[in-house]
């Protein structure tokens, strides 16, 4: 019993794409033109994007090599700071601690480079 159905829908199927014109394959696969623009432009802004974060990547790669030519033994310290604190060394606490006196005191040098430098334009 469940065969003969089985049968009869898979006549009914492929009678449905003979009237169409179409086959089963050919149904599919026609996806419409303007789907397949949609698809294009997907996959030229892909690329751009990942073309942008290769640059971006190259260039972070470029300042890194830069920094640890001039101050080896600070990249060797951050290094191994990092490691350790990946690396479960340190409790939550401490290390959000850690990391809030890290960002005070990078934002408090960033500022005073600033004003150091607005002050040195003035002076000129």
């Amino acid at each position: 019993m469940i065969d003969q159905k089985r049968k009869e829908g898979g006549a009914t199927k492929a009678a449905r794409s003979e009237k169409s014109g179409k086959g089963e394959e050919e149904g599919i696969l026609d996806i419409g033109p303007s789907l397949g623009k949609e698809l294009g432009a997907l996959q030229h802004d892909a690329k751009v994007l990942f073309d942008s974060i290769s640059r971006t990547g190259d260039g972070l790669a470029k300042a890194v090599e830069e920094q640890v030519k001039a101050r080896p033994h600070v990249a060797l310290g951050v290094a191994a700071g990092v490691g350790y604190v990946l690396g479960g060394g340190l409790p939550s606490f401490v290390s959000k601690t850690a990391i809030r006196m890290g960002f005070r005191a990078a934002l408090s040098f960033a500022v005073g480079r600033i004003i150091a430098n607005l002050a040195g334009e003035q002076a000129e």
